[in-house]
């Protein structure tokens, strides 16, 4: 079975353990973790064609969430 990739791209870990632990009562979901802005778009641009759904924080070291988003 092939599994649903889910990218999130936030620093706050708190907030991403929060959301791994929702994501991951789902078997079929592989997380893919950015800290910052600028490792979530590498890694956007690496599994572009296999992404579900991306989790962008908005206040983002490197770069910020609102350029992520505008890149996407």
């Amino acid at each position: 079975m092939t599994r649903i990739k889910v990218l999130i791209i936030e620093h706050a870990k708190l907030t991403t353990a929060k959301i791994k632990e929702i994501i991951n009562r789902s078997n079929i979901l592989e997380i893919i973790e950015a800290k910052d802005g600028q490792t979530g778009i590498e890694l956007l641009t690496e599994n572009a064609d296999n992404l579900a759904l991306i989790i962008v924080g908005l206040y983002l070291p490197k770069i910020n969430g609102k350029y992520v988003i505008e890149y996407i």
